[in-house]
């Protein structure tokens, strides 16, 4: 038992040594820039970010970040507070300008992100969570502001709401997209793909039965199995992939919330740009 001890106590060093782990560190600015009622209103902050890349004995985990900073705070006006999240900032540069270090592994990006001096423009589909606190309407609260229309939470008199078609059913712009995106593949598919006749009918009534299909009746389930059996492997894999296809191309045809805002009436509130700069390398 006292050998065992002494080799186990023996190993600990070594389990606590960095090994061949390598360490990055940078500062980033993000800041956010909001067109207002009473006029453009801007703040930032910086955190810093640490890194540790390589595995250590008996463990998995390729890299270790530590952000250390607090989040955009932005004054609506004095009943209302817009705070930016900080969640998930360690990554958020690559993303944002993965352009920049394509084909490089996570260990050759790590060392390049410290040495970037060009600022990269967040899209709404990396912009961290922004939540209102304070007075919204008349009543006080919290609630999470859509980066594609501020107005839904901070309100506007401009426009009647309904004529934005995701307001009118209740969704955020996004979902509202999407959905379009869903309704438009249906109409399209088969002449992208190529198939036509009864092939298309069944691949189209596959598509549809596979939505949902563990809550389907059993007849449903037997039918979606019998109709993949009948569709010949070429038309299903010309479909596949232009179905693929279509989720990419189509979203830059759906009309822009800054588009649909703007011939309604509006925006009130709008969030000209978020931006992300690396003020501090190694």
């Amino acid at each position: 038992m006292k050998a065992f001890q002494l080799i186990a106590l023996g190993l600990l060093p070594l389990l606590l040594l960095p090994g061949c782990r390598t360490r990055h560190d940078w500062a980033q600015k993000t800041t956010l820039t909001m067109e207002t009622p009473q006029g453009q209103i801007t703040a930032s902050s910086v955190v810093e970010v640490t890194a540790w890349f390589g595995r250590l004995p008996a463990t998995s985990t390729e890299v270790e970040y530590r952000v250390d900073g607090a989040p955009i705070v932005l004054e609506l006006g004095p009943r209302q507070v817009l705070h930016v999240s900080q969640t998930g900032a360690a990554e958020l540069f690559y993303k944002a300008a993965k352009d920049r270090f394509d084909g490089l592994h996570r260990r050759d990006w790590l060392k390049q992100i410290p040495k970037q001096t060009e600022p990269v423009e967040l899209t709404e589909e990396l912009r961290p969570e922004l939540t209102v606190q304070g007075y919204i309407g008349d009543q006080y609260g919290k609630e999470t502001l859509d980066p594609y229309d501020p107005d839904a939470v901070l309100g506007c008199d401009r426009y009647d709401p309904a004529l934005l078609p995701w307001r009118a059913t209740g969704q955020t712009y996004l979902d509202w997209r999407k959905d379009e995106v869903a309704r438009l593949i249906p109409e399209r598919i088969a002449e992208r793909a190529g198939v036509s006749g009864i092939a298309a009918v069944h691949l189209q009534e596959v598509d549809r039965l596979s939505k949902g299909l563990s809550k389907r009746s059993d007849e449903e389930v037997w039918r979606y199995h019998w109709l993949r059996k009948r569709v010949d492997g070429e038309a299903a894999e010309a479909w596949r992939q232009a179905h693929n296809a279509l989720l990419t191309e189509l979203p830059p045809t759906i009309p822009t919330a800054a588009d649909l805002l703007a011939e309604a009436g509006g925006p009130c509130y709008w969030i000209t740009s978020m931006t992300l700069a690396i003020t501090k390398g190694e």
